[in-house]
């Protein structure tokens, strides 16, 4: 990630998710299910069409869910299932 030279006010988004150590991010908007795992807390707040992923399950891996995540037969299949469902309706 780059430094920017726009920031926002603190109070104001106090409330907003910040993404930690692990979390993955999932594209849903755009290009859909590019997935990227944070190495460290960030003090930053993503765009709405990026889901946030926190995995809950000690014996599932981080990185590995991210690789299965990007691999190109997932993608290919959640690309299939996206254009069957309108997933503005799921959120």
């Amino acid at each position: 990630m780059t430094d920017t030279s726009i920031y926002l006010s603190e109070n104001e988004f106090k409330d907003c998710i910040r993404p930690k150590k692990d979390t993955i991010f999932l594209s849903k908007d755009g290009t859909v299910g590019i997935a990227y795992k944070m190495n460290k807390d960030e003090n930053i707040i993503t765009s709405s069409a990026i889901l946030h992923l926190d995995v809950k399950d000690e014996k599932v891996l981080p990185d590995y869910l991210t690789l299965v995540l990007n691999s190109i037969l997932y993608v290919r299949k959640k690309k299939e299932r996206l254009k069957r469902v309108n997933f503005k309706k799921m959120i």
